[in-house]
């Protein structure tokens, strides 16, 4: 088993999330709002209010004056240094030992798959038609549809299978018919209105939630603690000699704990194969921001794959179906941008659900270089590249605003045959 750390939102307070790690921690997963403030330059690309434009604990990390204790991955929310997340939208290390998931990220530790998505759901921008440019400066409008979630990251999340942990920094919209709706109400008794007019949480991490039924998934971003487990009907076919082997029970649990079997299709043959219905089980947690007194941290066991490389090397592995999808799905928007900018974004929300020709067609493709990348890459441990990029509060607190070519991106780009991420979206 995997101790592992999840942490709500940050807002620059690392030194209390870390002070507050219980010994046996082995990684930590922050739910978004880093806030990975590099110089006082950086505020200027950071969405709050003026009171609260502090650089915070990071740029000590930044700097190398502290090192993060344990392995720490985040995701991106509605309050972060949106220059820096921009130049590693791949995803890659902010500072030793703390690694920023991507706007799209699919990694392994320790036999454990994490993925995710950055930002937050906002509906004009996931719909729009238009090109945003996010050239420096951010005016008033970019500076915050930067963080807003892309159709092509949503897209990305649905094609990259079945993760041990999901993470987003809203809520799935609708995860709270699986919990305690009432406890929910009784602290924050303002969701009401927003629930059942649908507006609170984020349709496409629900779309991802129905799609994948990863075995944990985390959230932060409306400030309280909240528990929920989601269930998830499936069809498998199992052929007709192993059948004796599976429990016909409803409470009857597979080995990894989170699939049961709840019933057979009598209509099938014995000669062909039968069809049964898997309940899929996704515990959900979401957590507080970090403050004093707010249950802004779990900590809990995950039982990892011990088949995967990465279960016994203890560094973090690139996840071979992840960098699949980045691959197809940028070369796809590359050289079918017509069809892209044409394709109602939701189709992409509607292929959860339903059957998608481009999405199955696209699949087969991810498919296809996964199994490529495995036979040919066998090593997917991710370089401790970690290079100090802008210059440090202790060296040039007040740059010029710019963006600054990262070379982990860089070097991600030639090894895997990616494209360069442009400043477009």
């Amino acid at each position: 088993m995997v101790t592992v750390a999840v942490e709500g939102c940050c807002h620059g307070a690392l030194n209390t999330i870390y002070e507050s790690l219980k010994p046996d921690v082995e990684l930590l997963l922050i739910c978004g709002d880093f806030q990975a403030i590099r110089n006082t330059t950086d505020l200027q690309t950071l969405n709050v209010p003026a009171k609260y434009r502090q650089p915070g604990d990071f740029p000590d990390y930044y700097s190398g004056v502290k090192k993060a204790p344990v392995l720490t991955i985040f995701i991106g929310g509605n309050h972060e240094c949106s220059s820096y997340m921009r130049e590693l939208q791949y995803g890659g290390w902010v500072a030793p030992n703390i690694y920023y998931l991507g706007e799209f990220g699919s990694v392994w530790y320790k036999g454990i798959k994490i993925s995710g998505t950055s930002g937050i759901w906002n509906a004009r921008s996931f719909y729009t038609k238009q090109r945003l440019d996010y050239s420096l400066p951010y005016d008033a409008s970019s500076l915050r549809s930067v963080y807003h979630l892309k159709p092509k990251n949503l897209l990305k999340l649905l094609l990259s299978g079945r993760s041990d942990v999901c993470m987003s920094h809203d809520w799935p919209q609708g995860i709270w018919k699986f919990g305690n709706e009432r406890e929910l109400l009784q602290k924050k008794k303002f969701f009401k209105e927003d629930m059942q007019s649908g507006k609170l949480g984020s349709p496409g991490a629900r779309a991802a939630l129905e799609r994948l039924a990863p075995r944990y998934w985390f959230s932060s971003h409306l400030h309280v603690k909240f528990t929920a487990t989601f269930e998830k009907n499936v069809e498998v076919e199992v052929k007709p000699e192993t059948t004796d082997e599976i429990a016909l029970d409803m409470d009857a649990e597979s080995a990894d704990n989170d699939e049961g079997i709840s019933g057979i299709d009598d209509n099938m043959s014995e000669e062909k194969c039968k069809r049964r219905k898997i309940i899929k089980k996704t515990s959900f947690l979401a957590l507080d921001k970090c403050l004093k007194g707010r249950s802004f941290m779990d900590t809990l066991k995950i039982e990892p794959d011990e088949e995967h490389p990465s279960a016994k090397s203890g560094s973090l592995h690139y996840d071979a179906r992840g960098l699949a999808v980045q691959m197809v799905v940028e070369r796809f928007i590359k050289n079918n941008s017509d069809q892209w900018r044409a394709l109602d974004p939701q189709v992409i929300l509607n292929s959860a659900s339903s059957r998608v020709a481009l999405i199955e067609e696209l699949e087969k493709a991810v498919e296809e270089e996964t199994t490529r990348l495995e036979r040919e890459s066998p090593d997917l441990v991710v370089p401790n590249n970690f290079e100090i990029t802008a210059p440090t509060m202790n060296t040039t607190p007040s740059p010029p605003l710019q963006y600054w070519p990262n070379p982990q991106t860089q070097h991600l780009c030639s090894k895997f045959k990616l494209l360069l991420p442009s400043h477009e979206a």
